[in-house]
């Protein structure tokens, strides 16, 4: 869970969830999770699940899960 965590772009998450003009209790809600939980998540503080970030992605109608992930740099 902790690697889900480190390359998971919490801003990404936001930036989508805006976009299709959600508030976090309404995308809590059409995932299945409490909302308090969503806002945890967002903001850095839980790990998701794959399964729950996978849900996440599907209800933002995102093409994959690497949409919400930071960019990794080439050394």
């Amino acid at each position: 869970m902790r690697f889900v965590m480190s390359v998971l772009d919490t801003e990404k998450l936001k930036t989508y969830r805006l976009k299709r003009c959600m508030n976090q209790r309404s995308l809590a809600s059409a995932v299945g999770i409490a909302a308090n939980y969503y806002s945890e998540i967002e903001t850095g503080k839980k790990t998701p699940s794959l399964e729950t970030l996978v849900d996440i992605v599907r209800v933002l109608k995102l093409r994959g899960v690497d949409c919400v992930l930071k960019k990794q740099s080439k050394s």
